[in-house]
């Protein structure tokens, strides 16, 4: 949520939503990184715990954003502009998608600290992974398509690079689910002790042969 007036106020929302996309960011990639199959599991509690301290550092980085946007659009726009989405004279792709992610926010947070109060628990690993993505989706679109008046390329660029980087690091962590699900399908079907319509040899007794002592008697 930018609008190019060039104000303090400004630079302070693009740098807020810069940090808040950066924090976001970090855990993403860690995220993705302790779900991949190379990470051992003793360690695997460490890296979620890491990834939401970044999340929660993010999401509020990008509150405290989005509350200092909206003061700086009613100012200069008023304030229909700066509660509804794609409203803004300037910049109104780039503050649409900020304030939706703001609103996103907020729509979690708010009820999820009321539940977590009365009933004192942590989020769940899942309801952090449904919060973060769309966000830092958001905030990437928000950051790529904001008019740049200063001149300074090296922050769509970096925009760009982790966008890029983004991409490439679902792939892969599909990928790694995939061949760690075909692994699964085959350990299932192929089991060392119990075949499906087969039975093991070693559960098979040999077949006994009768004596033939008691069939002929002394003497023949």
């Amino acid at each position: 949520m930018f609008s190019t007036n060039g104000t303090i106020l400004d630079i302070t929302v693009e740098g807020l939503r810069f940090l808040a996309y950066l924090l976001l960011l970090i855990g993403a990639v860690i995220g993705i990184f302790s779900n991949m199959s190379m990470i051992q599991e003793k360690y695997r509690s460490v890296w979620y715990r890491c990834r939401n301290t970044m999340v929660y550092m993010g999401l509020g980085v990008g509150i405290i954003q989005g509350l200092t946007s909206m003061v700086n659009i009613m100012i200069h726009q008023g304030w229909s502009a700066a509660i509804i989405p794609f409203t803004t004279a300037s910049g109104r792709l780039a503050n649409g998608c900020a304030l939706i992610a703001f609103y996103i926010t907020l729509a979690y947070v708010i009820p999820a600290i009321l539940l977590w109060q009365r009933r004192n628990h942590h989020p769940s690993h899942r309801f952090i992974s449904v919060l973060l993505y769309p966000v830092l989706e958001l905030l990437l679109l928000s950051g790529l398509l904001t008019r740049n008046d200063s001149g300074v390329i090296s922050i769509h660029l970096f925009y760009v690079f982790t966008g890029l980087c983004l991409i490439w690091l679902f792939v892969l962590q599909f990928m790694s689910g995939e061949s760690k699900r075909r692994r699964e399908r085959k350990h299932w079907w192929v089991s060392p002790d119990i075949k499906v319509g087969h039975h093991s040899s070693s559960n098979v007794q040999p077949e006994s042969k009768p004596d033939s002592s008691l069939f002929h008697s002394k003497g023949f």
